[in-house]
């Protein structure tokens, strides 16, 4: 039997913003108190140099710990506190070799010390950014406790997760932690579980699939049977960070079609910048006895990721939104996955039946701006232009929506009745829609 461990500290007590107020106030208000935190901080810091040796290790001395994440846009959320004091949240990344704090702000506030500084460089050989380096910091998770942990503090968030997801997010975590532990995403009950290797057996209903390890990145030999019915196969880098369900790279295999009917779209951010390409679909997807029809497939441009992505033998990526669909453990040590299907399994692969993408704007990331318009889409035939703001949905005040929620109520049903209540500049409108199939 397995505990369910869920940090109240982290899910009730405050916002990280609320959490910043607090520690400004105390430095400028009541300096007794500043004084008595950083002395905590300095006993904290100091027990953990004299006990634990370095790396991720179950709190106490069981041999598994599971924890609850948030689903959000096929991208798994877990909670993250930075060194023992700051509560955040951070997507959890197979793509991912080192940990990433989308903003050196929060690491500065706890004085962090960094040993170095590097630029990012996006796929036109342009610098994004600057990533400092923090070599001794500590990564917690309810009942886990990374010690001596290397992260890269982007000098400015770059990325703009937050506002592409509607929720704060502070970082990535990837690597570290299937590394160290066989970890099971459980995405039908949300829950994460990290064994230690040596106590871990899967259980029966899993098919077990052979994976290799390139640059700390896991990968699986997959088929696709694309729409001129041509059979491809090949390696596929496994990505919990990325919230597609399949890409195929143009430029690894001369044999990849890219459909006439496909739309433009921005597909992705990631580190070295926007993945720009087209999705159209392919037929079926393959890996083991697992097997997905008439799946959204994404095609990127190739000069939009860098190349550091270009292992040799690989042809595309599977993604979140196939990924959900299954229950997944994955066991570096061994180089095995084990999979089962999921509760999704079976459900369709649906694009966004409005056209419109939307990002969330304002300080509780409540204001929903349009940034993009999908040609001859329900919202491009109805006049929505880029930069309207969502006020009113069928009705129903935006407030009560979340970025995720807005997204799936676009995908639920083709011929469904949408009725948005727009702001542009100081005027009001509404506009009626059906959703509709534009890919």
């Amino acid at each position: 039997m397995r505990v369910i461990l869920c940090e109240k500290t982290i899910n009730k007590c405050y916002t990280v913003t609320d959490k910043l107020y607090r520690l400004k106030a105390m430095i400028l208000v009541k300096k007794v108190h500043f004084i008595s935190f950083c002395l905590l901080a300095i006993m904290a810091t100091a027990s953990y140099g004299q006990n634990s040796e370095i790396g991720f290790k179950i709190n106490g001395r069981e041999d598994q710990v599971s924890i609850k994440f948030e689903n959000h846009n096929n991208l798994i959320v877990v909670p993250i506190v930075l060194n023992n004091i700051l509560p955040l949240k951070f997507i959890l990344d197979t793509g991912l070799k080192t940990a990433i704090l989308t903003d050196r702000y929060y690491s500065d506030l706890l004085d962090i010390n960094y040993s170095r500084s590097i630029p990012v460089v996006g796929a036109d050989g342009n610098v994004l950014v600057e990533a400092f380096v923090a070599n001794d910091v500590t990564l917690s998770l309810p009942g886990i406790t990374g010690r001596g942990q290397t992260l890269l503090a982007l000098g400015e968030d770059f990325l703009q997760l937050k506002s592409y997801m509607g929720l704060e997010i502070h970082g990535i975590i990837g690597h570290e932690l299937f590394q160290r532990y066989v970890v099971e995403i459980d995405y039908d009950q949300e829950v994460i579980t990290f064994y230690e290797p040596e106590t871990f057996k899967p259980a029966r209903n899993y098919e077990t699939l052979d994976i290799t390890i390139e640059e700390f990145k896991p990968y699986i030999e997959a088929e696709v049977i694309q729409q001129d019915n041509s059979k491809l196969s090949g390696k596929f880098l496994i990505d919990t960070g990325a919230s597609i369900a399949v890409s195929l790279d143009v430029s690894a295999d001369d044999q990849i079609y890219v459909p006439e009917k496909r739309i433009e779209a921005l597909l992705g951010r990631a580190i070295g910048g926007d993945i720009s390409g087209f999705i159209s679909r392919t037929n079926e997807v393959k890996f083991g006895s697992l097997q997905f029809f008439d799946v959204l497939t994404s095609y990127p441009n190739p000069g939009s990721y860098t190349e550091a992505l270009r292992i040799p033998g690989r042809i595309g990526t599977i993604g979140g939104n196939i990924l959900n669909r299954a229950n997944v453990i994955f066991d570096y040590p061994n180089k095995k996955i084990y999979v089962r299907k999921g509760q999704f399994y079976k459900k369709k692969f649906e694009y966004n039946m409005i056209g419109i993408e939307v990002i969330a704007e304002g300080p509780k990331l409540d204001k929903f701006r349009i940034v993009n318009i999908v040609e001859n889409s329900p919202a491009a035939a109805n006049g929505v232009n880029v930069g309207d703001y969502i006020t009113r949905i069928n009705g129903i005040d935006v407030n009560n929506y979340t970025l995720t929620k807005i997204s799936n109520l676009f995908r639920e049903k083709e011929g469904k009745r949408i009725r948005l209540k727009l702001q542009r500049d100081n005027q009001t409108f509404t506009k009626r829609m059906k959703l509709k199939r534009i890919i």
